[in-house]
């Protein structure tokens, strides 16, 4: 004789001990997350968006409250600046990007005479006017705090033997500050430029997100590192829209710079940075 189905009440019993269950469950875990430290690696895009919301929802519904979840407050010149938390595995580390340009324009690499000849390689990175004044005049407006907390990224870049070919080879060099490749910010091909790196996950579905703004809010181009391989001379540069420019390397462009941070840095809820908010910063 087959045993009796479980009647309604026993049911109803059953569920609500798995509900109760349930809650209980959340509430450790939310009681576990209270109690540790945040860390900047906690409001990367990487994880707070993910693949759960499709490209065109996030697009067009969420895309404030995505540049708002990963943002973290970093002192320069002891003043909060916003920076955008990429991704927390960037070389196994999280990369932050300055959300607006810097205030002063500059060129990619200094030329008085604003003439170049070939073997200048005005378009190269390494050494060039930004790298050098990322590594040192900027560096040092960033709190000790966050100074110390920045590691050492291996960062792609077009090899000298490239720029004016079709030889396509790279190398890689050893930074704390620097900026974006242009491949890192575009999910495609470019048959003019060499591929310096892996697209990052925050440009790949929504290329409206490279668009750069001065301090005012007003859209400004902005460099890449990286040269066109037509010239010696030729940088690529990410247009007042978003689209693909071009620009002689003694230019005055935006730069908006970036680095990594260790996963473990922590960062706090401060309210006194943006009126009426609570923000994330690190101290």
């Amino acid at each position: 004789m087959s045993e009796k189905a479980a009647s309604p009440k026993s049911r109803f019993r059953i569920i609500v001990i798995i509900v109760i269950f349930l809650l209980l469950a959340c509430f450790c875990l939310a009681l576990l997350g209270a109690g540790r430290n945040k860390t900047v690696a906690d409001r990367a895009y990487s994880w707070k968006t993910g693949s759960w919301i499709p490209g065109y929802l996030e697009r067009w519904t969420v895309k404030s409250w995505v540049d708002d979840n990963c943002t973290v407050y970093i002192a320069e010149n002891g003043e909060f600046q916003p920076y955008l938390v990429l991704t927390s595995n960037y070389g196994g580390n999280v990369l932050l990007l300055r959300k607006y340009l810097l205030p002063e324009l500059m060129p990619f690499n200094k030329n008085e005479r604003h003439l170049w000849s070939w073997s200048q390689y005005g378009g190269y990175y390494e050494d060039s006017t930004i790298d050098k004044y990322l590594n040192t005049d900027f560096i040092n407006t960033l709190s000790q705090t966050t100074q110390d907390a920045i590691v050492n990224s291996d960062i792609v870049i077009t090899d000298k033997s490239s720029m004016g070919s079709s030889v396509g080879a790279t190398k890689n060099i050893s930074r704390k500050v620097f900026i974006l490749s242009l491949q890192e910010m575009q999910d495609g091909k470019n048959y003019a430029s060499v591929h310096e790196g892996k697209t990052v996950s925050y440009f790949s579905d929504d290329y409206t997100r490279r668009v750069a703004c001065l301090p005012n809010g007003e859209k400004h181009p902005c460099w890449t590192r990286t040269p066109s391989t037509w010239q010696t001379y030729i940088v690529n540069v990410i247009g007042s829209n978003g689209e693909l420019s071009l620009g002689g390397a003694d230019a005055d462009i935006g730069v908006r710079p970036a680095f990594c941070l260790k996963n473990t840095t922590t960062i706090k809820q401060r309210t006194d940075i943006i009126n009426g908010q609570t923000v994330y910063a690190i101290e």
